[in-house]
């Protein structure tokens, strides 16, 4: 039989609730806990005693009762044997968009997808964007000095939007120097790629 096992130098340095993270990570950290200790139990004894002390734990790093509560609902429900399995990706045709973090970050999300449909006339871009967050600088990356280890890129001798030949949406690009838009003609000066 399989039980959770806890050392015992931890310390359970959860996320604190009140941190400036994204909501929606902090909403979905209790129920991966929870999920976690449902995997690893074989004895129902076991995964009770150990979210027991989850619960007890993430109401001290201050996460709601009802995120918790449903957190642990949602583990219940789930039959053990489907978390063991292996679960296929799905190839996803979507554009996606990474930004850095920042307490505004809900807000922009929510003006791309209401001013998506615009957009959704190009090839490629009928689903909305798979919207992911990076994160945000940090004093200590502000503060810190790094450029003496940084290469300076050479700039390219080409111009316009190019495939960069690693992605999913390398097909959908238009390898030139001038972007047509229903009513609007953009010349690209310099080189860009998928990942710039």
């Amino acid at each position: 039989t399989f039980a959770p096992y806890r050392k015992k130098t931890d310390c359970f340095a959860l996320l604190n609730f009140a941190s400036c993270h994204p909501p929606q990570l902090k909403r979905n950290l209790p129920i991966g806990q929870y999920l976690r200790l449902r995997r690893n139990s074989t004895l129902t004894s076991d995964y009770e005693q150990a979210a027991s002390v989850l619960t007890e734990t993430l109401h001290r790093r201050g996460y709601p009762d009802h995120i918790i509560r449903k957190a642990k609902e949602k583990a219940d429900a789930i039959d053990r044997r489907k978390l063991l399995t292996t679960r296929q990706r799905k190839n996803s045709s979507r554009v996606t968009a990474a930004f850095s973090y920042s307490p505004l970050a809900q807000d922009i999300k929510k003006i791309i997808y209401k001013y998506w449909p615009i957009l959704s006339d190009i090839p490629g871009c009928q689903e909305l964007p798979l919207l992911g967050l990076r994160r945000g600088k940090s004093f200590g990356d502000m503060l810190t000095h790094t450029d003496a280890l940084r290469v300076k890129k050479q700039q390219s001798p080409l111009k316009g939007f190019h495939s960069c030949g690693r992605c999913t949406a390398c097909h959908l690009a238009s390898k030139s120097q001038v972007e047509r838009f229903p009513g609007k003609t953009y010349t690209l000066d310099q080189f860009a790629t998928c990942n710039s």
